[in-house]
Parts: C-alpha cells; sequence; structure tokens
C-alpha cells in the first residue's frame, strides 16, 4: 500500500499585534476568539479549504501564552489530499519565539430538497417546485432526500407543507403496472411496431422489468414505460 505523501506549505501571515494584543491581555475570552477569528480568516483567505465548507477549530490550551506576543504568524501545515482537516501552525515571532499547533475540523456541506409549495398525500413530486437547501450536520439530514432523481416518478406519502425538507419515508415510487392488471404489450423491430396484450404477474415502478403473461400463455418479461403499458427489449 503506497504511503501517503505528504508536504508543508508555508504561508506566513503577520499579524499587527503590539498594543491590539495587549488591550486584551486582561481578558482572555475576547484575546481566544479575536485568535480563532484570525486563524479561520487565515485559512480562507489561503484558500487551504473551500469557501463553501465550515471550519471549527478543535480548542486548543496554549493560547494565553501568546497573549505577550508582539507578533504573530501562522504557517499552513496541509496534505496531499485537500479533503482532510487542516492544521494550521501558530508562531510567536518576539519578544520570544516559540510555535504551536492548531488543528481545525472541516466539515462539507450536504444537499437537501425542500417543498415550495403544499404537496397533498398522493400527489405526484413535482421537482421543478423544489429548491436545494444544505447543512453541515449529517446525522441531521442523513433520513432527507438529497438527490432530485430520488424523487422523478415518486408520490408523497403524507401532505408535506411549504419549506418542509423532503424525507426518504415522505414518499413512494409511482407504481406503473399493477398485479394482474391488463396491459399493452409493444416491440419494435426493423422499424415496425408489434403490440399486443397480456396480464401483468407483478408491480412495477417505471423502468422496471416485469412479467407479463400473454393471451396465448407465454410468458415474457418487458419495462414499465409507461401506465399500462410494456415495451419488450428485442
Amino acid at each position: 500500500m503506497p504511503k501517503k505523501c505528504k508536504f508543508i506549505l508555508i504561508l506566513v501571515l503577520p499579524i499587527s499585534a503590539g498594543s491590539a494584543y495587549a488591550e486584551m491581555a486582561n481578558d482572555l475570552s475576547k484575546f481566544n476568539k479575536h485568535l480563532d477569528n484570525e486563524v479561520l480568516e487565515f485559512a480562507y483567505r489561503q484558500k487551504l479549504t473551500s469557501s463553501n465548507n465550515q471550519l471549527s477549530i478543535v480548542k486548543p490550551s496554549f493560547y494565553p501564552k501568546f497573549m505577550n506576543c508582539e507578533d504573530i504568524s501562522f504557517e499552513s501545515l496541509q496534505t496531499k489530499r485537500q479533503h482532510e482537516n487542516l492544521s494550521i501552525s501558530i508562531k510567536c515571532n518576539k519578544p520570544k519565539i516559540f510555535k504551536a499547533r492548531i488543528n481545525l475540523r472541516v466539515k462539507h456541506p450536504s444537499d437537501y430538497y425542500v417543498s415550495k409549495k403544499f404537496i397533498s398525500k398522493g400527489e405526484s413530486i413535482d421537482t421543478t417546485l423544489l429548491s436545494k437547501e444544505h447543512d453541515f450536520n449529517p446525522q441531521k439530514i442523513s433520513n432527507r432526500i438529497n438527490k432530485l432523481k430520488d424523487l422523478t416518478n415518486y408520490v408523497a406519502t403524507r401532505d408535506i407543507e411549504i419549506g418542509n425538507p423532503i424525507m426518504k419515508n415522505d414518499v413512494r415510487p409511482i407504481i406503473a403496472i399493477r398485479r394482474s392488471e391488463r396491459v399493452n404489450v409493444t416491440l419494435s423491430k426493423s422499424g415496425f411496431v408489434i403490440s399486443t396484450s397480456g396480464k401483468s404477474l407483478g408491480n412495477a415502478r417505471l423502468g422496471d422489468s416485469v412479467l407479463i403473461q400473454l393471451d396465448n400463455n407465454k410468458t415474457i418479461e418487458g419495462i414499465a414505460v409507461d401506465k399500462s403499458t410494456v415495451e419488450i427489449k428485442n
């Protein structure tokens, strides 16, 4: 198994500390918040991750020793893989030189869909009337529909209010062919279309395969292409 290749990208961003930090020297919480913001701004400004991603700091315990620094700079420590969490080195340049590492968690947005209109139970889902939203909490959105193709040819299993996210158990596939239903059967061959009829031996959604018993009792397999229509693939 090949070893992970790493490199260090050094991007130094001086901070005009001096009096600004001195003014915060008696307020540790204010100092911590200020330095947190500097770290995050540095990461986004240097494009260490996408602006669509959310960064959070794994809280360090070393901030207090930086309160007397007159000059602080950052160095990015980045792996070759772009989707891993980030590490940034914070350096005190004077009066005494020392470094510490800050780890940042990278959260990637996940899409989901909400309804722009009221959808009644049993109503077909119109994907043009949905809007895409995103969230950074994967557990929160794990049961939400995140792909439009998952809503094509689906109907609502309950009423869905405007602005509500579409949950996986809110929809079910449209049944195009039902068991024991009489269906039209078509076969296209050499530019000709041959049509007959038969009885479905099972339920099928659009695009699903289904067995059909023809009027001569022969059983064939086709694809549900429309309501009550099955196409035999040559």
